[in-house]
């Protein structure tokens, strides 16, 4: 065993061994003097004489520096390493064997799960007398299947009630696991055997981590590859689908397309099918050609007026099953509403443009709904996440406290200047002088735009839209002072659009309009995609996805109501889970989730759950690399990060000496007390022995 320290920056306290040195290299009077009367009057003379100083109670400096020098080792903490002279694997001396076996869902491709744990059961078959093992499966994470035993028969039934799972490789968090059960065992010898078909992308994924790994000094280490040379078939994945919306009288229609991969040449048409609602509706042939991804598109489907779809596409089964199934959600009429307000005495027709524009369909699409003047009510603003002030002011009274309310816990308003006042909003809104009119100088243009907002972020390609063209003639002077953030100005240097977020939501400003009378940004190609854009910000949209992946969590709080705090989730398995606001569910199962009502029943969401799709890139690395570092982790002594993860029991074991050091500090510190409040004559006493001692020597 070698001595091994934790901590060793605390050797540094060593230089404290200099205190005693000064205490007693100190200059101090070491007599009393006496005082005679017949030389009262006599002047006192100082001698001057030169002496060396030098240490006289040797002891006590022993013993306060003993007592500082095992303080610093103690705060070191050592701890016994193991015998790194021996080699690993030294026949003598009971095992404690760890089997890894992976368990993550490639390992389902061909044989290799029979492979595994034909390797896994020869490795418990070599236990014997008092060896101990652990099987622990691993992917993402680990856990253990049996605890560290001699029972080969409980090893034995652990590796045959394994099953390949769902997620994808990772080899970390089973080193890590197993670098504890090694450091937590007190057996002589440690074994480490990893079974897996090595995943280069679970490797390449851990990176810096497993670096930091470290095993018990000595620990055999040996690695089992379930791939062979002439293992690798074809594998094609469905690695994930796009929805084209489209409404086609006032019914929403998705057209699916299919997206595929493939680890190799594929000859011949690929079946595709797609299921609606559990229900076979159409099978298409794929053919991949000369590359090896390829994409297919389904007929439309008109989605219900209300409630969610399900939806799965289906290959049939290759080398990896797992990968050739793709579950989706479609919810119904994901379009957002929009509430374009205008003033009681603008034109008709004043939001032709904007009505027009905000109908045409997108993904998602938006349900514009026009009302001029009149009092904003508590359920329009309910139902609508975005209100659009076309011309019209900031209203006054109780529709305007009411928009003031709804900005400020999470909507969105976005304000169209034009001819109208801004109306009165303290504290936010300026006031604004009269029109600047560019007609005579033949209007001016954007001069600056905010490509980093996501209002103009899907402008940043090249040939994605030409801001520079479209003519402004008149537009509102803003004062851009009063709004933190300019997104876009003319080129005179006038605000064209500002942002301010105010509590939750956000309030824009677009000081031109929105239609040919003062502008003719309405005639240029980028006024449809930007219109689109600033609505979906200013409504704080966000899609809900179409599929998870598995391991995602399930955060219930955006469907539940503000008095209730829990949900039922029923997994693919039918099994009933509940979850509540403060803990999201792990979603472990690749199929459709149901979120139900804890009171009623009510469905309240689905989710559909997939395999993380590179886990299908069939692509492994050297098992060497694996080995060569694990050695290396195996040399070098742990980390603090690491005896962290052990239970204190197991740390305790392998570094628990430096209480015996404190109580050897404790001893000292008393013994010290004890010599150096003993009474002047005791101390001259112990000083004379201890010179006579010295003397004896000297002359011995």
């Amino acid at each position: 065993m070698s001595l091994s320290f934790l901590v060793p920056a605390f050797f540094a306290g060593l230089l404290a061994l200099a205190i005693p040195v000064l205490i007693h290299l100190s200059r101090r009077d070491t007599r009393n003097p006496e005082h005679f009367p017949s030389f009262m009057f006599l002047d006192k003379v100082p001698q001057n004489r030169t002496e060396k100083r030098r240490i006289h109670r040797w002891p006590l400096f022993i013993l306060r520096s003993l007592a500082i020098a095992l303080l610093v080792l103690a705060f070191a903490r050592p701890f016994l390493a193991g015998n790194e002279d021996s080699p690993a694997g030294a026949t003598g001396g009971d095992r404690e064997v760890v089997v890894l076996l992976d368990r993550s869902y490639s390992m389902d491709a061909g044989d290799r799960w029979q492979r595994a744990t034909s390797a896994a059961e020869e490795v418990i078959s070599g236990l014997s007398g008092g060896d101990r093992g652990t099987v622990i499966l691993f992917d993402t994470g680990a856990e253990t299947a049996s605890e560290s035993t001699n029972d080969r028969g409980v090893l034995r039934t652990a590796i045959r009630d394994a099953r390949p799972g769902s997620r994808k490789t990772r080899y970390a968090p089973a080193l890590r696991y197993a670098a504890r059960v090694l450091s937590a065992s007190p057996l002589p010898r440690q074994e480490l055997v990893v079974i897996s078909d090595f995943q280069r992308g679970g490797w390449d994924a851990d990176g810096g981590e497993t670096s930091s790994l470290r095993l018990p000094a000595g620990t055999l280490i040996s690695t089992v590859n379930v791939v062979n040379d002439g293992d690798t078939g074809v594998n094609i994945a469905v690695t994930g689908a796009d929805f084209d919306r489209q409404v086609v009288t006032e019914r929403e229609r998705v057209t699916v397309t299919a997206r595929f991969a493939s680890n190799g040449g594929v000859t011949g048409d690929i079946p595709v099918s797609l299921e609606i609602n559990g229900r076979p509706v159409e099978t298409l042939s794929l053919n991949f050609g000369e590359g090896n991804s390829g994409s297919i598109s389904f007929s439309a489907i008109t989605l219900p007026e209300t409630g969610v779809t399900r939806g799965t596409v289906r290959i049939p089964n290759d080398l990896l099953a797992a990968d050739n199934v793709f579950n989706f959600v479609l919810s119904s009429d994901q379009r957002i509403p929009v509430l374009i307000m205008e003033s009681g005495t603008s034109r008709t027709g004043g939001s032709y443009f904007l009505e027009r524009a905000l109908s045409v369909s997108g993904t998602p699409g938006f349900k514009p709904e026009v009302r001029r003047g009149g009092e904003i009510r508590p359920m329009d603003l309910a139902s609508n996440p975005v209100v659009i002030l076309n011309q019209a002011p900031f209203p006054g009274g109780a529709s305007g406290e009411r928009l003031r309310q709804y900005v400020e816990q999470g909507g969105g308003v976005v304000m169209v200047l034009g001819d109208a006042q801004p109306g009165d909003w303290s504290g936010v809104l300026p006031s604004i002088p009269a029109p600047v009119d560019r007609m005579r100088d033949g209007g001016t243009t954007l001069g600056y735009v905010d490509m980093g907002h996501p209002v103009f972020e899907a402008f940043a390609g090249p040939r994605s839209g030409d801001f520079g063209s479209p003519r402004f003639y008149r537009y509102r002077p803003f004062p851009s002072e009063s709004f933190p953030r300019v997104l876009a100005r003319f080129g005179d240097g006038g605000v064209a659009l500002a942002e301010r977020s105010i509590g939750d939501g956000k309030l824009l400003i677009w000081t031109s309009t929105l239609d040919t009378d003062w502008n003719d940004l309405t005639l240029h190609p980028v006024f449809l995609p930007f219109l689109h854009q600033l609505t979906r910000y200013a409504a704080g949209h966000a899609p809900p996805p179409s599929w998870h992946t598995i391991g995602d969590p399930l955060d219930v709080r955006g469907f539940l109501r503000a008095d209730q705090r829990s949900a039922i989730a029923v997994t693919p398995r039918d099994q009933q889970v509940e979850v509540d606001t403060g803990t999201p569910l792990e979603l472990t199962e690749t199929g459709f989730y149901e979120l139900r009502d804890a009171r009623g029943g009510q469905q309240l969401a689905a989710y559909a759950v997939n395999v993380d799709i590179s886990e299908s890139e069939l692509s492994s690395f050297d098992p060497e690399e694996m080995q060569t570092a694990l050695v290396a982790a195996a040399q070098a002594a742990p980390s603090s990060s690491e005896l962290s993860g052990l239970s204190i029991t197991e740390r305790e074991r392998i570094q628990g000496g430096w209480w015996y050091l404190i109580l050897g500090v404790f001893t000292l510190l008393l013994a010290e007390t004890f010599f150096s409040n003993r009474g002047a004559a005791g101390r001259d006493a112990l000083m004379d022995r201890w010179r006579s001692f010295r003397r004896g020597s000297l002359a011995g």
